[in-house]
């Protein structure tokens, strides 16, 4: 492999985030990715045989006010040795709702010891055009 490009790829880590509008705009949905990216089991270091051996916590503030607060592993994070050293490029548009949680990826594959590059649309939160 030569390398990895997700372009709005799968959401954030562990729980879908649902959109209800003000005065919370994001709330958490239920969880649809047990293994931290992934609906099936991924391989960590050290292993974990159930998605219940990660330990997991949420961000206790968002990155910005327009983002949602990431949900990470608890130190120390088991790391994804599989995909160390394969370049990662994570791409998001600015007019698109994954803008206020794909970053939450980048985070949690860089705690797994993956290096990944994820460049912020100019604005790294909502546009003022697409609140209210």
């Amino acid at each position: 492999m030569k390398g990895i490009v997700g372009i709005e790829a799968g959401g954030p880590p562990f729980y879908e985030v649902l959109f209800p509008g003000p005065p919370d705009w994001f709330k958490d949905g239920k969880i649809t990715k047990p293994w931290g990216l992934n609906y099936s089991k991924v391989t960590y270091a050290p292993a974990a045989a159930a998605p219940s051996e990660l330990a997991i916590v949420r961000q206790e503030k968002p990155d910005a006010p327009d983002l949602v607060r990431c949900w990470l592993q608890k130190e120390p994070a088991r790391q994804l040795s599989n995909l160390k050293g394969i370049p990662i490029l994570l791409l998001t548009t600015e007019a698109s709702f994954h803008v206020t949680y794909d970053h939450c990826a980048s985070l949690y594959l860089k705690q797994a010891g993956v290096d990944n590059a994820a460049p912020l649309p100019r604005s790294a939160a909502l546009p003022a055009r697409l609140r209210a």
